[in-house]
């Protein structure tokens, strides 16, 4: 009888022993991870990596030579290799792990190595990250440094989408572990979940389940419109309707009286004109015949 356990520990083995070699021999082709699926036709063997091109070599040269090694080394069973193209790397944490190990081993410092990548992390879209250092980085004393930004999700339901990365450096003062965890964005987010019942609802849910009212915005007159005129009846107050009532408005006997005092003070004008323009004809014609006369004197 097989022995279930054994038989799953030797898979994860040979499964482990394949990722180390294509870590190895495919470097600066951004590697990300192996997928192994068994069909009727052999094995097929999916590679993921940021640079395919790379992988499949010039007329597919690379991948007829790791077939080979497959079949033969690891015992495959007509072994069908496939690439995937890894479509943003910077989400992924074995390559930002493996970037992290060659900037290092390159003699850069790791501060700035980390905190580079990690804010190149974040530009790219991710919800979170965090970068792990460990081993010899200042001293002869091990120690580790931790760079961390945003969210990272320890436990739940969301821990399968971070995505996690492994990788080492190799200094003079000895080897670097690199542990890499990216949160993509796009997750389920437990708190982005509203409850929409009915009975003992919080008011904060209330306030993001009841729509708000939007304001009235006046429509643009098209050209040569004119604006229509509204009439508006306005009610007068109650203080000016009671004074009408007491008297403190003029009513309509009063505006007759006024309208006879003018009639009567336009007569006297009028009479007062009229006398003024008959005297002056009278001294007129007197002026007149004084001037006859005296013609006739002097004749």
């Amino acid at each position: 009888m097989v022995n279930v356990k054994r038989l799953f520990a030797i898979k994860a083995r040979e499964q482990m022993e394949l990722q180390e070699y294509f870590r190895k021999n495919l470097d600066g082709v951004g590697f990300a991870g192996l997928d192994i699926q068994k069909t009727p036709l052999g094995t097929r063997v999916t590679i993921k990596a940021a640079r395919p091109g790379l992988v499949i070599g010039k007329k597919g040269a690379n991948v007829k030579g790791l077939t080979e090694v497959l079949a033969r080394d690891f015992k495959i069973e007509n072994p069908q290799i496939d690439v995937d193209e890894v479509r943003n790397p910077e989400l992924d944490g074995y390559i930002m792990a493996e970037r992290l190990a060659s900037a290092l081993e390159k003699g850069q410092h790791y501060r700035r190595a980390g905190y580079g990548l990690l804010r190149r992390i974040m530009r790219a879209g991710a919800e979170g990250a965090e970068i792990i250092i460990t081993g010899k980085i200042t001293s002869q004393r091990a120690r580790y440094q931790k760079m961390r930004q945003g969210a990272i999700k320890r436990c739940g339901d969301p821990v399968k989408h971070v995505s996690h990365g492994v990788a080492h450096a190799k200094l003079k003062s000895g080897i670097l572990g690199i542990r890499i965890n990216i949160l993509p964005k796009g997750y389920d987010n437990p708190k982005d979940v509203l409850y929409l019942g009915s009975d003992k609802l919080s008011p904060e849910f209330m306030d993001r389940i009841t729509p708000k009212e939007e304001p009235e915005v006046p429509v643009p007159l098209k050209k040569g419109a004119e604006p229509s005129a509204e009439v508006v009846e306005v009610e007068a107050p109650a203080e000016e309707a009671s004074g009408r009532i007491k008297g403190k408005l003029p009513g309509v006997d009063d505006v007759l009286e006024t309208d006879d005092a003018n009639a009567e003070a336009l007569e006297e004008e009028l009479e007062e004109d009229g006398a003024a323009e008959a005297e002056n004809q009278a001294d007129e014609g007197g002026a007149g015949a004084d001037e006859d006369k005296v013609e006739k004197d002097e004749e």
